[in-house]
């Protein structure tokens, strides 16, 4: 009898579980605490217990591990330095957004030629996230797909639906089960109403339908993720982090009942997609939280080692090493000026 269903299927292959990962690469004892400690500093943060300004900075998305790693070193080390006044947080994206047919990153095509080796993308990830961990540095992801994310939920300690995933029903209840502080990034049309729609579910129990770790089908109830925050990544019609904006979304959310602390994105369209006005955002914001502002939980900003960012090319030799395949990223000396500014602004606040 003919087959009416996987009509359009070429192939079917099997993939490792999330448990087979998580045994292959374990997080040490080291690890696990720097991903603890961190949840629970960016909850003091959102709630504002804690003053230091929440980080969340690295390349738009990982193509290259060793390099990522070498960026990583050099954040860590930094990291410490400036732990007084920034709980800084590497951006650890592996997954990235499309509006149209393009490379989707690394965990799902890691040799970016279409091959697809979902596999090869999962391990080389699980492995570079333990190896990052270890250096005492913790690690943000965009949550974009589930099946990717469960390979590494147990290594990141703060997570963020974006503009385009805020409006999807299933994203909404994923997201409050999640063992992070999530993030909701405003839509690029329909501004920070979307985003405030996805909190009020992530907020509450939800029972939905995933895989567990052993690749199994699973119905699932979450207690609801009272850490679901805003942030601000500017829309089509141009930036949001001005202070008449981040008032008018605080009012927004103490309507509401929720966290009135919003994280800014430096990136997207508050900087109008252009990386070299990062800096601009990052001074202006820092600048309202001198001038006292209670709202501002945090900055998300996109850099790697090199400036700007490249097209992939057909022969992937030709890449140029420590640039970004995908938005354009400040440069790694740019990155730690800017940083340290920031913490010497803060070092000067009132305590």
């Amino acid at each position: 009898m003919q087959k009416s269903n996987d009509a359009r299927i070429r192939a079917v292959e099997r993939l490792p579980t999330p448990h087979s990962l998580k045994e292959k690469y374990p997080l040490t004892d080291g690890a696990l605490r720097t991903v603890a400690t961190t949840r629970r500093a960016i909850g003091r943060i959102l709630h504002g217990a804690d003053s230091r300004l929440l980080v969340v900075v690295g390349p738009c998305s990982i193509h290259d591990p060793k390099r990522v790693f070498w960026y990583a070193k050099g954040l860590a080390k930094l990291a410490v330095r400036l732990k007084d006044q920034l709980l800084i947080v590497l951006r650890f994206c592996g997954d990235k957004p499309r509006t149209g047919k393009a490379w989707t990153g690394y965990w799902s095509d890691p040799h970016m030629d279409g091959s697809c080796d979902f596999a090869a993308g999962w391990m080389e990830s699980r492995k570079l996230a333990a190896e990052i961990l270890d250096l005492g540095l913790p690690l943000g992801c965009e949550f974009l797909d589930a099946a990717h994310y469960q390979n590494i939920d147990d290594a990141i300690s703060h997570a963020w639906l974006g503009a385009r995933d805020v409006g999807s029903q299933s994203m909404r209840k994923l997201a409050s089960g999640l063992s992070v502080p999530v993030g909701f990034k405003n839509n690029n049309v329909a501004g920070v109403r979307l985003a405030l729609d996805a909190m009020s579910v992530a907020r509450e129990s939800n029972t939905f339908v995933s895989s567990n770790d052993m690749g199994q089908l699973c119905s699932f109830t979450s207690m609801g993720n009272r850490l679901a925050h805003l942030i601000h990544r500017g829309t089509d019609a141009g930036p949001n982090y001005d202070p008449e904006s981040i008032s008018d979304s605080v009012h927004q959310l103490q309507d509401r009942g929720f966290l009135a602390r919003i994280v800014i994105d430096a990136s997207h369209g508050n900087s109008r997609k252009d990386h070299r006005k990062q800096a601009g955002v990052i001074e202006d914001v820092v600048g309202q939280v001198m001038a006292g502002s209670h709202y501002i939980a945090g900055i998300m900003y996109e850099s790697y080692l090199k400036e700007g960012s490249q097209s992939i090319p057909e022969d992937l030799k030709t890449l140029i090493p420590g640039v970004s395949v995908t938005d354009g990223c400040d440069s790694w000396e740019t990155t730690e000026r800017v940083l340290r500014e920031v913490h010497s602004r803060l070092s000067g606040r009132p305590r």
